[in-house]
């Protein structure tokens, strides 16, 4: 089952925003969990995988998000939750299941 279009709408907003942060740091934004999988309740929150193209220092990205993250968490009235992890990782770990959508 897909995510709602509502659900989508928001992850794309997300990433627009997130481009401008990061730039070229930023390779992909995938959701994951209960939404990509369809069976998220109204409580649900979004999960995101964030996926950078090298190497990066997780407190900084998480500083240099946060802003981002609660603004359109409130905006939207969900919790927004990221990860973050380096393409080669993605690509080399299993990360990409059945359960993400991008």
């Amino acid at each position: 089952m897909n995510p709602s279009g509502h659900i989508k709408q928001i992850v794309l907003e997300y990433r627009e925003q997130l481009c401008g942060i990061l730039g070229d740091e930023l390779d992909s934004v995938v959701l994951y969990g209960s939404q990509a999988r369809g069976e998220a309740i109204d409580s649900s929150d979004i999960d995101l995988l964030i996926v950078l193209r090298g190497p990066f220092d997780y407190a900084s990205l998480i500083k240099k998000t946060s802003n981002l993250t609660a603004a359109v968490s409130l905006e939207h009235d969900v919790v927004i939750s990221r990860v973050f992890v380096t393409r080669h990782d993605y690509q080399t770990s299993g990360c990409a299941t059945p359960s993400m959508a991008d």
